[in-house]
């Protein structure tokens, strides 16, 4: 029984090894079929004794279609990220600054807080208890400058991890991170009409914008009434105040506000906008400050020039500022120090510090009018400078 079962097998395994067949090609890339006995044949082939519609198909090869990647626009959103990452450096470090003032400014009220315990007038209670009140304002600005610059460092990082990455796993990982949580990439589109022969392209720059913006936006695209109100040429926007310092001086126990500076003019004589560029020769920026009863005009003029001091000589004391207003209306103001002018050897330049006094008449005639000229009495002549910031002292004024 078993040599029967055994030559059974043997006669099947035979039969399947007679039947094997195999699909190759041929020299000239032709799928041919080739049988056991070395015979063959073309694969559309009808074999013998078949029907023309028993022809297999051959398979389909795989097509690899390589994923689409625009390295140029890959190139410009980084270029856009790292302009990104460097404008926020320069914040942080401006931060850093403020939290190192801030810390000094605590350990100051905390010295004069355990001296004013110590002497024989601690039994104004009073007195101890301001004193306290502006070593806990001074603590909390301090602490909440340093949360500030840890958090903007954070971000930083972030940014930076970001910057190898292409842009769809970037905002992907961006979001993740809560970075644009509420924030959006924007891709912006450059369109070439159709008489230059070109077509829509698109520039791939990822601007970081609020999605809350983009929807108010979208609503005011429709049309609504006019009013006088919404005009902007009538009722422009009005700035946000930035204040440097907002309490208690020290000295005069007042209240005491100083504003950001900001641009007030720049200026560049024609016969030099070949060599400056850009750049002005004279840049002036300017802030109000308050103190009590007092408001002084601060500015600080950058000259690009290392020859400012023979060209400009000092901004002598008691020197004039006169601003010629659009109305024609002058209004005289007087510098009340002296400044010889500090050189920067690195960046070739002079810098100049003036003070002016603002008096209550003034105030009143500049946050109603707009500044047209102005002339600085320099200490080798005066030079007169066109103002394009022309509501300065109205954007001021009105903070203070």
């Amino acid at each position: 029984m078993r040599v029967l079962l055994l030559f059974c097998f043997a006669c099947l395994f035979g039969v399947v090894s007679a039947s094997a067949q195999t699909l190759t090609k041929n020299s000239d890339g032709e799928q041919i079929i080739v049988y056991p006995d070395g015979s063959w044949r073309y694969f559309n082939q009808v074999p013998p004794g078949e029907s023309p519609g028993a022809i297999p198909t051959p398979p389909e090869e795989e097509q690899y279609s390589k994923p689409k990647f625009d390295a140029e626009a890959e190139a410009r959103a980084r270029a856009v990220l790292r302009k990104q990452i460097q404008t926020e450096l320069k914040e942080v470090k401006k931060l850093e600054k403020t939290a190192i003032k801030l810390r000094k400014k605590e350990t100051n009220e905390a010295e004069r807080v355990a001296a004013l315990r110590a002497s024989a007038d601690s039994k104004d209670r009073e007195q101890v208890s301001v004193a306290n009140r502006r070593l806990q304002d001074a603590r909390n600005l301090a602490n909440q400058a340093e949360v500030e610059t840890e958090t903007a460092q954070n971000r930083i990082a972030t940014l930076e991890q970001a910057l190898p990455m292409t842009r769809a796993s970037r905002k992907e990982f961006l979001t993740n991170a809560g970075i644009i949580k509420e924030e959006v990439f924007v891709e912006e589109i450059d369109v070439i009409t159709p008489d230059d022969g070109g077509e829509y392209v698109e520039n791939a720059n990822p601007v970081l914008t609020n999605e809350k913006k983009v929807k108010a936006k979208a609503k005011t695209e429709d049309y609504v009434k006019y009013s006088l109100k919404i005009d902007p040429r009538y009722n422009p926007p009005t700035e946000e105040c930035t204040f440097l310092y907002q309490g208690v001086d020290e000295f005069t126990q007042k209240k005491r506000m100083t504003l950001a500076p900001r641009l007030f003019f720049g200026h560049t004589n024609p016969e030099l906008k070949t060599y400056l560029g850009d750049e002005s020769l004279v840049t002036c920026t300017g802030s109000l400050s308050k103190n009590g009863g007092y408001l002084i005009l601060e500015l600080d003029f950058v000259i690009r020039s290392q020859y400012a001091n023979k060209e400009f000589g000092v901004l002598p004391a008691g020197s004039q500022l006169t601003l010629k207003m659009l109305g024609d209306e002058r209004i005289t103001l007087r510098n009340t120090t002296l400044s010889q002018g500090k050189f920067d050897p690195v960046e070739k330049v002079f810098t100049y510090a003036g003070k002016y006094t603002i008096t209550n008449k003034q105030a009143k005639a500049l946050s109603k009018g707009l500044v047209d000229q102005v002339r600085i009495m320099w200490g080798t002549g005066f030079d007169d400078y066109p103002i394009y910031e022309v509501d300065f002292f109205q954007q001021q004024l009105r903070c203070l």
